[in-house]
């Protein structure tokens, strides 16, 4: 999305700025050009009058390309101010020209510092996201600045060839554009690859470059103010070079274009994989999350259901029955829990079950051990009221033979005590759950009931 984002940055730029500041640096050249030719001549003819209007409609057009484009980079604004800052100062360089004040090298310079900036724009607007594209691109802007170099030479020599004169200021201008048109065409050159390079070596190998070259060399060794004989040659040497070096640049743009062209349809195609790819992935995952979810959702219902069975029906249960002394089946009372397939939901099931079955085991074990201890009294109460009755009826064969009333009144007081530690072990037995074995047979006045409760209790008298 990144480089789809860039290669829509730079189509849109291309599409306002880039044509309009293209059609600008033409104009401003041209201008350029006969704006050295009048200031040689003295005379402003209708034409460059004509090329003035065209230039001002180039650069409206510009200004407002510039004005509705989000620039984006702090970089790209710069270039866009600059450039707008130069187009400002074209009613003072003109006004310089119709006025005579200023001369033709320094007129010629006024546009140059304005081309200048147009030129820097370019260097910013060569922006793609592939580093292949981006470095013959950058080879081709340096082509791009050494045909303006011919351009600047062209404009300096054109107003010259009027009077046959050039300054040594201008000699030394036309060297240093000779000098920086070599090296930019050597520099770009070395950039370019070999599909884009041959045209240009074979060009740069040609006669008709060659002489196009001879002319630079002729007139920038010159001496004095008067330009060599040769120099009447120069605009038919340059013109074809120029021509041809113009053809040259629109062919090797195209095929750049065609580059580009497929790494954005190759860019376009990943969107298209990545977004296809990326949809079935969040398509599959939702209805993967969609199944996993009701499945955990149906296992752990089933886990919540068996833990209220066994808080609400299943131990209550094994308690009550307990308590009522019966059996307890431990594995019968708790069943495994089946949750289905989850390893996870399964091992907190296994992990309930072992809880459960604790919880009932402990249950039952607690029951076993209340039982044994109730046994374990029950024997002890039950030995106890056995030897109590053997007591009871010595007691009583005692009392049927004693004739001293203090004697027998102490007999009495003896077998009330052992009535009493009778009544307690009963007590015992009861408590541990078993009946007390004394009972009557038959019916029983109430009133015998009443006596023999107040006869078993401390003070019966």
């Amino acid at each position: 999305m990144g480089d789809g984002a860039a290669l829509l940055r730079s189509n849109t730029l291309y599409q306002t700025v880039g044509l309009t500041s293209t059609e600008l640096g033409l104009q401003l050249q041209a201008e350029r050009t006969q704006s050295s030719v009048a200031i040689s001549s003295r005379i402003l003819t209708s034409g460059i009058a004509d090329q003035r209007a065209r230039t001002d409609r180039a650069a409206e057009k510009f200004r407002a390309a510039a004005e509705s484009t989000d620039s984006g980079s702090p970089e790209l604004r710069t270039a866009l101010n600059g450039v707008l800052s130069q187009i400002g100062r074209l009613a003072t360089i003109r006004a310089g020209i119709d006025s005579g004040r200023d001369v033709r090298l320094e007129a010629l310079t006024n546009y140059n510092r304005v081309l200048d900036s147009v030129f820097l724009l370019y260097d910013q607007l060569v922006a793609v996201p592939d580093l292949g594209i981006y470095r013959q691109a950058a080879a081709m802007q340096s082509m791009g600045n050494a045909r303006e170099m011919i351009a600047r030479e062209n404009a300096l020599i054109s107003g010259a060839l009027i009077d046959y004169r050039l300054t040594p200021r201008e000699r030394e201008a036309f060297g240093e554009y000779v000098a920086t048109r070599r090296y930019l065409h050597a520099r770009g050159l070395s950039a370019l690859d070999t599909e884009l390079g041959r045209p240009y070596r074979e060009t740069f190998e040609s006669t008709a470059f060659e002489r196009f070259t001879s002319l630079e060399r002729a007139i920038a060794g010159s001496q004095g103010d008067r330009l060599p004989v040769e120099a009447q040659r120069w605009k038919q040497t340059t013109n074809g070079v120029a021509n041809w070096l113009d053809q040259l640049g629109v062919s090797s743009s195209n095929t750049l274009s065609q580059r580009a062209r497929s790494i954005a349809t190759g860019v376009i195609v990943r969107i298209v994989v990545a977004g296809g790819m990326g949809l079935v992935a969040v398509i599959a995952s939702i209805v993967l999350s969609v199944r996993f979810g009701r499945r955990l959702a149906g296992e752990l219902a089933t886990l919540r259901s068996a833990a209220l069975d066994l808080a609400d029906v299943r131990l209550p249960s094994v308690v009550e029955r307990l308590r009522r002394g019966e059996e307890v089946d431990v594995p019968a009372e708790v069943p495994p829990i089946k949750v289905g397939d989850s390893v996870e939901v399964g091992d907190v099931a296994h992990a309930f079950d072992s809880v459960r079955r604790t919880a009932v085991e402990a249950a039952v074990g607690q029951a076993n051990l209340r039982h044994g201890v109730g046994q374990v009294f029950l024997n002890l109460a039950r030995r106890k009221q056995n030897l109590l009755q053997r007591q009871l009826t010595l007691l009583d064969g005692m009392q049927r033979r004693a004739t001293d009333p203090d004697s027998l009144d102490d007999l009495f007081r003896l077998d009330h005590l052992t009535t009493r530690m009778r009544r307690h072990a009963e007590g015992l037995i009861i408590l541990s759950g078993a009946a007390p074995g004394r009972a009557w047979r038959n019916p029983v006045a109430a009133v015998d009931i009443v006596r023999a409760a107040i006869a078993e209790v401390e003070d019966y008298t």
